[in-house]
């Protein structure tokens, strides 16, 4: 996308755009939106490669939004992500429709924002098919390969294991360690807790260092409870032991801070100083995306973290008695219902006996 030109965005504080996302924020209560800004921000500079303000003359650029669609298509973008770019776009245009009063400048002004609205909507219906062929075949993939062992999905842990462990013994010693392995250290720390402790991405990229410091030591391990993160009414726990995540704290994520760059308190930090945006493109980076680093491109198929629960929830019920399937249910909060259900993870001993139980499924062991 950088080498196309469609990374491009208009200056954070431009007004419009700060206005929207006041709204997301304020009137709908979608907190993490940085995302959806980004993408209207990128759109919306094709269509306007000049100035710093965002104009209205969008609405009657059809020819510069479908050619930024067909950018994305060539730079192997998939459907998922197109769609998001076009759902955000539109919840953008609708938000000047409803929420902006500019009858008196244009009359013509609502007839404008719905016909790119509709516009969107038909440049859509493609994209949507094309989404639903590639769910088709990752279903049918499934189907056919089968399920992967839960040793399968912690091959870049195990593979990855002893680059990092040097990378952790140079940072011990105070010797020299390129930004890249500090970045790629980072990926690691992540797939642990995606990979090994069974996390979600959004509780990975919820994880504040509050919760983090606010950890509970029981049993040799540290039980944490992350609360910020997408699905606000599951909380998560998870227990481990600190060797690796905690050299990332101490050595490389002070390294990442930048004066005057929000990163909401988060554990993990870009190495701009902002709070990362996608702990699954990091994991898929981890797998195979290492240019930078050829001798720690591992070259494994990507794992995603619905894959690995999937794995541990089968293990389980094949492996384990009611009780302990009703722990881990709980240890891993499959569903708001369940996760809501705190009461069996009250106790820290709890936390760390169900770890310890996942931990007996697991091939990879955890530092």
């Amino acid at each position: 996308m950088m080498n196309m030109g469609l990374y491009q965005k208009f200056p954070a504080e431009e007004a419009m755009l700060t206005d929207f996302k006041g709204y997301l924020i304020n009137t709908l209560q979608v907190t993490n939106c940085q995302q959806v800004i980004d993408n209207v921000s990128r759109m919306l500079r094709y269509i306007q490669p000049s100035g710093d303000k965002v104009t209205l003359d969008f609405l009657l650029k059809s020819t510069e939004t479908k050619d930024f669609l067909t950018q994305l298509r060539r730079t192997d973008m998939g459907p998922a992500t197109i769609l998001n770019y076009i759902k955000n776009m539109i919840r953008f245009v609708q938000y000047l429709k409803t929420h902006l009063n500019l009858v008196a400048a244009d009359p013509d002004f609502y007839r404008k924002c719905q016909a790119y609205i509709d516009l969107l909507t038909f440049l859509r219906k493609p994209v949507s098919k094309s989404n639903s062929k590639v769910t088709c075949k990752i279903r049918y993939d499934w189907f056919i390969e089968g399920e992967k062992s839960l040793r399968e999905c912690q091959a870049v842990l195990r593979k990855a294991k002893k680059d990092m462990l040097s990378v952790y013994g140079r940072m011990l010693e105070g010797d020299h360690v390129a930004s890249e392995e500090k970045t790629i250290f980072r990926y690691y720390c992540e797939a642990i807790l995606i990979l090994g402790h069974f996390l979600r991405p959004g509780a990975v990229e919820g994880l504040t260092i509050s919760e983090w410091d606010e950890g509970k030591n029981s049993g040799g391990k540290v039980c944490v409870a992350v609360s910020e993160h997408k699905t606000a009414a599951i909380l998560f726990f998870f227990c481990l032991s600190l060797q690796m995540l905690d050299a990332y704290y101490t050595w490389i994520r002070p390294e990442c801070i930048r004066s005057g760059v929000e990163h909401g308190n988060r554990l993990f930090v870009s190495t701009l100083g902002t709070k990362i945006r996608s702990a699954t493109n990091n994991l898929c980076r981890l797998h195979f995306h290492l240019i930078f680093l050829p001798h720690c491109s591992y070259k494994l198929p990507n794992i995603k973290s619905q894959q690995v629960r999937r794995t541990v929830e089968t293990d389980a019920a094949a492996n384990l008695t009611e009780e302990q399937k009703a722990s881990v249910a709980h240890y891993m909060a499959h569903s708001t219902a369940v996760a809501n259900q705190h009461y069996r993870m009250k106790t820290l001993d709890s936390v760390v006996s169900t770890s310890n139980l996942l931990s007996s499924l697991s091939w990879y062991v955890i530092i």
